[in-house]
């Protein structure tokens, strides 16, 4: 799960912009798979197995479930991860659908891993979803009907469901194995339901919140395989290579848009906290204002000045960071 929070004093829309409504998802069961999408998921080492068969067991409840799914072994991983990414496998494969597994040698990191897996997709749209996330049974379906309608986006995203990780009980154990069973409790979820987070709903206000912090969840996009390829990808910029591929993208002339529905479900725990004010976010942060500057997307002061707030925001103490997050962001 990557660090998608807007700067304090620049939330993104509260109200998202309205635009067009996005197509209606068909009814609640298993459909054909949409040929033309491929989701890549990339999982490491320090992924809970019970995280990562909630978020593979959404895939396999998509009412339209995606052309090709791609998993990425970020370096080793521990015996019950293998067998929660073996079991989605063989399930896939009973159902028809295209799975690759990507095992890398070691670990490269978000980046890395992500830039593995869009290597590995053939089809003409990435989806992603973090190994801590899950999506809701609609989401594809939906994303593909707007895209469907709406030919000139580049990258749509999502608002996020947030959810208390902490608080959300373990799966079902999978009868057969013992292990967590590959299937997502949406009711669950919403029992531990923190809200929902908005985005920017149009391109215009994806470029507006853009000057100042993330303005896409990378977890709920869908996005132009032939774009992102041409960008170079993710950059390593530890901790907001999301963020900055979106500004990159939007540098080369590409196209945004976020849907105001929900679709993917967002776990917030103290993990989530603390990778907010990791030793290193600073230098994230310093890196992250310098490539906005490349880009075109801000000027030096406007730099200098995301650099100060969004410094102060990183060294708040853990209980004033989670009052921050529910007061600006929700």
């Amino acid at each position: 799960m990557s660090d998608q929070t807007p700067a304090p004093g620049h939330p993104a829309d509260p109200t998202p912009a309205p635009g067009p409504a996005a197509a209606p998802a068909p009814a609640a069961t298993p459909g054909d798979p949409l040929p033309d999408i491929a989701v890549v998921v990339t999982v490491y080492a320090g992924v809970a197995a019970d995280d990562l068969a909630v978020c593979l067991g959404s895939l396999l409840g998509q009412t339209r479930p995606a052309g090709q799914t791609v998993i990425v072994a970020d370096g080793p991983l521990t015996p019950a991860l293998d067998g929660v990414v073996e079991r989605f496998h063989a399930a896939a494969v009973d159902r028809g659908l295209s799975c690759d597994v990507v095992r890398l040698p070691r670990n490269l990191g978000a980046a890395g891993a992500a830039n593995a897996g869009i290597a590995r997709c053939d089809r003409p749209w990435i989806a992603r979803l973090d190994a801590d996330d899950a999506a809701t049974p609609e989401r594809f379906a939906v994303q593909a009907a707007y895209l469907d309608a709406h030919p000139d986006v580049t990258v749509l995203g999502t608002a996020l469901h947030e959810f208390d990780g902490d608080a959300v009980p373990a799966p079902p154990r999978d009868p057969a194995t013992g292990g967590p069973a590959l299937a997502l409790d949406e009711d669950a979820l919403r029992r531990v339901s923190l809200g929902v987070r908005p985005m920017p709903a149009d391109h215009a206000g994806v470029a507006r919140t853009m000057r100042t912090s993330s303005p896409v969840n990378n977890p709920s996009v869908v996005m132009r395989r032939d774009a992102v390829v041409a960008a170079g990808g993710y950059g390593e910029v530890r901790y907001m290579e999301d963020y900055d591929l979106w500004a990159h993208l939007l540098s080369r002339g590409a196209r945004f848009a976020n849907l105001p529905e929900p679709l993917t479900w967002f776990r917030m725990s103290r993990s989530t906290l603390r990778r907010r004010t990791a030793p290193g976010m600073v230098a994230a942060e310093k890196e992250m204002q310098t490539r906005l500057v490349r880009y075109g997307v801000v000027g030096r002061r406007r730099a200098i000045f995301n650099l100060g707030i969004r410094s102060l925001y990183r060294a708040l103490p853990g209980p004033l960071l989670r009052l921050a997050n529910r007061v600006l962001f929700r």
